[in-house]
């Protein structure tokens, strides 16, 4: 009998196989039922937990050895979109900004995207009192009562829709800009916070990619737990039981394997038909939405590296230039429905098809709107994740949802950006440490000490 099976290849499941293997736990790593599907961008890495795993995964495990390659990580600084100005014009924004809120309601370019009227309607947070000394929980609301529905409308709504899949008015301060609020009760006005806030936001904001792509730093792993003596199989595991004090597990025709653990992979993408999802049916996402990404050709007001952001009805438009692993020139277009909220009793693969279908109904036209078209011969690929935590509570909801989902069963540990809105970092975290507390177990250490 083995110590653990993980059942996918996400990074969060293989961080677990690692976290296991180097203490010399016997692992077996099975591959996943369907490939899981890779960001469509690079991702933001607030408190560095991502490059932190990166340069575990890039470590040697001799002395002396050269880093594993496929491990190094792309930094991209922030860098704020294009949008729509009230006029149709596509512009830069000023910097900095918060989600669209400026520093400098007055500069030029928010001058230029809001108009001179609503310009001046926003710097009266420079001379209004603030009453409630930052206590206004969500962003929405905050943002129109100190600069204007305008300004909400044409700078703030189409970031907010497009990161998390819902109006500012349902985003929370706390979630949206954590420590803002604190920022703001001591600068007295939301812009003055803007510009106290910038060099955190800023940090926050920054994206890594790896160099070689997702596929190359899973690829630098997965050679490094063969190096630890992990065992890779090249099927996926069809079936697993818990039958007294073991896992049992099997694979294709090879013979049944007996485990004392389980690391259940639920990847990134929402599915509801494989072992991962049987083992831990009582975890749902919170909240799923459905992307669409297809080849389009470059406007040439598009900039590299400089995304432009539309919001239309109940859809978001994201159109992006940037050199692909190859060093290509690509040119996409990104549409993002809202956010669908699931409760733990809804069928899930019934919330998928309706999500999926209620963006499909906005793909014939959203380019249309944006002026833009498909490159010839691209087709639309689409893929439904979970969407991003809008509130404290939410965030705090999922955590108890898994705690709940695999009660009695101390030798699980779901796994996933699933699990975690869809959140790299928030997912190798969290895996990380319920992984050390299984390991624990496992080399029948007492967790208190």
């Amino acid at each position: 009998m083995i110590d653990a099976v993980v059942t996918g290849h996400s990074l969060p499941a293989l961080q677990a196989a690692l976290d296991l293997a180097e203490v010399g736990l016997r692992v077996t790593v099975a591959r996943d039922l369907e490939p899981d599907t890779e960001p469509i961008a690079p991702v933001r890495d607030p408190d560095r937990v991502i490059a932190a795993f990166a340069r575990r995964v890039a470590e040697p495990v001799e002395p002396g050895h050269a880093p594993l390659a496929g491990a190094e990580l792309a930094i991209q600084p922030h860098r704020s979109p294009l949008l729509r100005s009230t006029a149709g014009a596509w512009l830069p924004q000023a910097e900095p900004n918060v989600l669209g809120v400026p520093a400098v309601p007055l500069a030029e370019a928010t001058l230029a995207l809001l108009g001179g009227a609503a310009a001046a309607r926003a710097y009266l947070d420079r001379i209004t009192p603030l009453l409630t000394v930052g206590k206004t929980r969500m962003f929405g609301t905050l943002v129109r009562k100190r600069l204007g529905k305008a300004a909400l409308r044409t700078l703030v709504e189409p970031q907010v829709f497009e990161r998390y899949g819902v109006g500012a008015a349902e985003l929370e301060v706390a979630v949206a800009a954590p420590g803002f609020n604190e920022t703001l009760s001591r600068s007295g006005a939301l812009t003055s916070a803007v510009l106290a806030y910038s060099d955190r936001n800023v940090a926050r904001e920054t994206t890594v990619q790896p160099a070689a792509g997702w596929q190359g730093l899973r690829d630098a792993l997965l050679k490094k737990l063969e190096w630890y003596g992990v065992t890779l199989l090249d099927a996926p595991i069809a079936d697993a039981r818990w039958v007294e004090d073991r896992w049992v597990l099997r694979s294709g025709e090879q013979d049944a394997i007996e485990a004392r653990a389980l690391i259940a992979d639920r990847g990134r993408r929402v599915a509801s038909s494989d072992l991962a999802y049987q083992q831990t049916s009582a975890v749902h996402p919170a909240a799923i939405r459905t992307y669409a990404q297809i080849d389009i050709e470059r406007p040439e007001w598009l900039t590299d590296g400089e995304p432009a952001i539309a919001a239309l009805s109940g859809v978001t438009v994201t159109l992006c230039a940037r050199a692909d692993e190859t060093g290509s020139p690509r040119t996409w277009a990104t549409l993002g429905a809202a956010r669908q909220a699931i409760a733990p009793t809804d069928d899930l693969a019934r919330c998928v098809r309706a999500s999926e279908e209620t963006l499909q109904s906005h793909v014939s036209g959203a380019l249309d709107q944006v002026n833009v078209r498909p490159l010839a011969g691209s087709q639309w690929q689409s893929e439904t994740v979970a969407a991003p935590d809008i509130t404290i509570e939410a965030r705090h909801g999922m955590i108890a949802q898994i705690d709940e989902g695999v009660a009695g069963q101390p030798m699980l540990v779901p796994a996933g950006e699933l699990l975690h809105g869809g959140d790299l970092a928030d997912a190798l975290a969290w895996t990380h440490r319920a992984t050390v507390r299984l390991r624990r177990r496992l080399l029948g250490l007492d967790e208190s000490e």
